[in-house]
């Protein structure tokens, strides 16, 4: 036998429930979507954001290497007592600067290995295989051995670290970045 009131409640209960779960499902579904463009947009902050550090981190870099070469350049004539201390101190200034600036782009460069990859994080290691030398030079020889062709092949180097960086930003149609001025 059939239980005509069991049966007769089924359809019901369908008529009841059917809206809330149609209600339940959709706002399952647009959890998903939304969560989905949440973990998008983070993804993108986070390139964003370590992208930026790189470039800064090249920045300084590049800025005490520049103040390195510069406190090691030979004064001209016989510097005094009180000159020579001074000239000891800004050379001791500008390889503790070196090395903190230098310790800040290996971070920022491990970060981007992680989060950017591809053609930034090479440009990066180019950009320091480059510089690391350099520096080594001036800190060994204790005098300025940056010449002009160097400063260009650096400068060159950073340009390519900054339009791979627009890359990973997917900057477009930024503008061409300028060359070294030559009459530095």
């Amino acid at each position: 036998m059939i239980d005509s009131n069991n049966a007769s409640a089924t359809p019901n209960l369908l008529a009841v429930f059917g809206p809330l779960a149609g209600v339940v499902l959709g706002a399952a579904l647009t959890w998903l979507v939304q969560r989905n463009e949440w973990g998008r947009q983070r993804r993108w902050e986070l390139r964003r954001d370590t992208t930026l550090d790189a470039v800064r981190a090249l920045a300084g870099l590049e800025d005490a290497l520049m103040g390195l070469n510069t406190a090691f350049q030979q004064p001209k004539g016989m510097p005094t007592e009180e000159a020579q201390v001074a000239l000891t101190s800004r050379r001791f200034d500008a390889t503790q600067r070196f090395g903190e600036r230098s310790a800040a782009y290996k971070r920022a460069h491990i970060v981007i290995d992680l989060s950017v990859g591809g053609d930034l994080s090479k440009r990066l290691s180019e950009y320091f295989q480059l510089a690391l030398p350099h520096a080594r030079e001036v800190l060994t020889k204790r005098e300025s051995c940056l010449k002009k062709e160097h400063r260009k092949e650096l400068a060159l180097r950073g340009n390519a670290v900054i339009m791979a960086a627009r890359d990973a930003l997917g900057i477009k149609d930024a503008g061409e970045l300028p060359l070294l001025d030559e009459s530095n």
